[in-house]
This record gives structure tokens, sequence and C-alpha cells, in this order.
């Protein structure tokens, strides 16, 4: 539930989730939400501005998190977050300086990957200097700066041969053909999508 008063941004909580204050979102039965970074009362200063992808931390009660920053912007981050009951959560950049960064995973090796505009690259977030550890995977990947009719945040798996399927997204939705981000695309296709195929 959001509240708008005065222009100020809060969410309202209800109740607590193993606690922490419970969001108000649908779950399976017998699951909450729990709510352990919110944005302060100046939403504007906000540590983490665009939050995309959760990973848990193994081996630790931590989660780290890609923040893209915003669109067009080579401010993203990847934070670690620790939050203990009781205890104020403690948010600390491990990665600064990246563009745009979304889907980040556990992959071979039990390195962290994480893709950002025109690249994947792989890191060790429990040394003593994440950074320094930085491998690049994919170069040159799929880059809304060069390419501009793709969906500008991809994501990739890790099948069980732990071969990497990555996603360069799309024009749209809709698999129409035209001009990069055309909205009056006349269909690809008429009983599917041909570049689906």
């Amino acid at each position: 539930k959001m509240d708008y008063q005065a222009n100020a941004w809060k969410y309202v909580p209800a109740g607590t989730c193993d606690g922490w204050p419970r969001a108000q979102i649908g779950m399976a039965s017998g699951f909450c939400a729990g709510i352990v970074v919110a944005p302060p009362a100046d939403f504007e200063k906000r540590t983490i501005l665009s939050p995309r992808v959760v990973l848990p931390l193994k081996g630790t009660n931590d989660f780290l998190v890609t923040d893209m920053d915003k669109w067009n912007s080579p401010n993203g981050k990847v934070f670690r977050i620790h939050a203990e009951r009781g205890k104020p959560t403690v948010v600390t950049p491990v990665l600064t300086g990246l563009y745009m960064p979304h889907a980040i995973a556990y992959g071979p090796g039990g390195k962290v990957y994480v893709n950002e505009q025109g690249r994947i690259f792989r890191f060790d977030p429990m040394a003593a200097d994440p950074k320094a550890t930085i491998e690049t995977v994919i170069p040159n990947a799929p880059d809304t700066r060069v390419r501009f009719n793709f969906h500008p945040l991809s994501m990739f798996i890790f099948d069980g041969n732990n071969d990497m399927l990555v996603s360069v997204g799309a024009p749209s939705d809709q698999c129409l053909v035209g001009p990069p981000a055309s909205k009056d695309g006349k269909p690809d296709g008429t009983t599917f999508c041909n570049q689906a195929e």
C-alpha cells in the first residue's frame, strides 16, 4: 500500500514477517515478505536507486543486489545487504561504476556473474577486494548504446550443462517490424512471430 501525502512517498507495512515489517503483497499460503531495506522519508536520498535482482550470498545471511541507478547511467552498483533482526540493516557497495547492471547469479566455479550493458562478467564477492577479481566472460554483448532496438536489460541463466543462456531483448513484446522502438510497426508474421524463429 502506497501513501502519497504532500508529495512524500511512504510504504505502509502491515504487521511483521519473521521480525521484519510485513509487505502488503500477495504470497503463497504460509509465506510472507518482510521489508529489510526501505527508502528513507526523503525518497530522493535513498541509497539503492533502482534495484533489479537479489541474490542470496552463499555461506552468509547476506544478499547481493544489482542497482542500475537510472536509465542510461554508468553509475550502477552491486550492493551487499547485511540484515539481522533488531539491528540496523547495513548496505555496502561492492562494485561501482557499472553501466545498468541487471541479472546476477551464481555460475560454474562458485563465482557470481553479472550483466551490464555490453558485457557479462564474474567476480568473487567474498574476496577482500571484489573489484580486483572481475573477469569479463562475454565482451561486446548486445548493447543498446550501439543497437537501439533491444530492451536494455537482459537476463541470463545457466542450464544443467553449465552453459549460459542469454536473452538480448527485443524491439517490443508485440513482434512488430519497423524502425527501432516503433510502436506502429506491422506484425512480423501472421500465425507466429518470425523474430522468434
